[in-house]
């Protein structure tokens, strides 16, 4: 970096503020134990609730779930968007309280009418106009998924060694 170029100010934690709780959680071992792919998520709606202009700025005791209901507003247009928001705030919430970081719930009553993202069978008629139609070595691919409910994310990592 040039000595004329600044460097983007990074906003103070102030201590009892929502941002502080979400810096500890982000830095606690039980988020370091999440899966990858679900770090990368919480992380990135946790981070835009720890932001000044969210929630960030607001002290702990002052946090209610009609705050955070706000919060979750903002993704209404996106409704997994919300659902995954409200995932990554819970599980703030359930390692903060039992720490004293939260003084009390804050997202008790929150409403992510989003889908639950839990598995949804294929359709036999789609599966098996999967396995006729498609390349052989799709049509396995689509054989194991419906027949194993393995996540799609799983199934492209996956190698021949692991079959």
């Amino acid at each position: 970096m040039r000595r004329d170029e600044q460097r983007p100010k990074v906003a103070k934690i102030e201590a009892g503020s929502f941002a502080a709780v979400v810096r500890a959680y982000l830095a606690s071992s039980k988020f370091d134990a999440l899966g990858q792919s679900t770090k990368v998520n919480y992380r990135r709606y946790l981070e835009l609730a720890e932001r000044p202009d969210t929630l960030g700025a607001v002290r702990v005791g002052d946090l209610r779930p009609a705050l955070v209901q706000a919060f979750l507003d903002g993704f209404a247009d996106r409704l997994a968007a919300q659902r995954n928001a409200q995932t990554a705030i819970k599980s703030l919430e359930k390692w903060a309280i039992v720490r004293d970081f939260l003084p009390h719930a804050i997202s008790t009553g929150t409403e992510a009418p989003g889908g639950t993202g839990g598995h949804v069978p294929w359709p036999d008629d789609l599966v098996e106009l999967a396995e006729r139609e498609c390349r052989p070595h799709i049509a396995r691919i689509v054989t194991l998924a419906a027949n194993t409910g393995q996540r799609t994310s799983d199934l492209v990592k996956m190698r021949w060694s692991d079959l």
